[in-house]
């Protein structure tokens, strides 16, 4: 009886410990969010950045603040000028989005993100890294799309894709500004609740719409 007492007492002490940790890391991710919203100039980016990524080093099994530790990086990262800089920030944002999906693989939102830093090592240097980075770009927005056919950043970032291709190549961007409008229809319809989860992709969206419109 007394080892069932015992045993009992240990139990309850440890599912006080994971609800007082969940509580942290719910309030930790809700000001680092907050951050991250208000974040309009590049040092805001980074220290935005920086605060998931101190979080991910005590929520380990969360994947989320690797997520947007990459995200603030790779945003981060348009607003350099100097190409080892952008390279050095870029693979940092890599290094994140591997370990979100060693937390969760096979999530279309950490694959768009994978996408993102391709496209992002790609623009460093689009005249050598091109022919190369093009197609693992594709791949990576695919897949995700695949894995989620309901996912508007997977439509909205092959947008983008494709519609560099088009301007490139110089031909209508039709299937950019397609894939642009069901991006955009799947956010209206996304729930914006209370949960962590992705909900960008608004600005990226109404950039390409506006030059599918002119």
């Amino acid at each position: 009886m007394k080892t069932l007492a015992t045993t009992l007492i240990i139990i309850f002490a440890t599912v006080l410990s994971l609800s007082a940790q969940d509580g942290a890391y719910q309030k930790a991710m809700q000001k680092a969010l907050t951050e991250m919203g208000s974040a309009q100039s590049p040092d805001a980016m980074l220290a935005a950045a920086n605060t998931f990524e101190r979080i991910g080093q005590k929520a380990t099994d969360e994947y989320l603040p690797s997520y947007y530790a990459a995200l603030n990086l790779l945003n981060y990262n348009w607003t350099l000028q100097d190409p080892a800089q952008r390279d050095e920030v870029i693979e940092r944002a890599m290094e994140q989005v591997k370990k979100a999906d060693a937390i969760s693989p096979n999530n279309d939102e950490v694959e768009v993100l994978n996408g993102y830093a391709l496209m992002g090592k790609m623009t460093v240097d689009p005249m050598n890294r091109g022919q190369s980075y093009s197609p693992r770009i594709m791949q990576s927005f695919g897949k995700a799309m695949a894995m989620n056919p309901e996912n508007p950043r997977a439509k909205i970032m092959m947008a983008q894709m494709e519609i560099g291709t088009a301007q490139f190549m110089g031909t209508e961007p039709t299937k950019a500004c397609e894939l642009a409008r069901q991006g955009a229809a799947l956010l209206e319809k996304e729930e914006k609740d209370q949960s962590f989860e992705p909900t960008w992709g608004q600005e990226s969206a109404d950039q390409i719409l506006k030059s599918c419109n002119q």
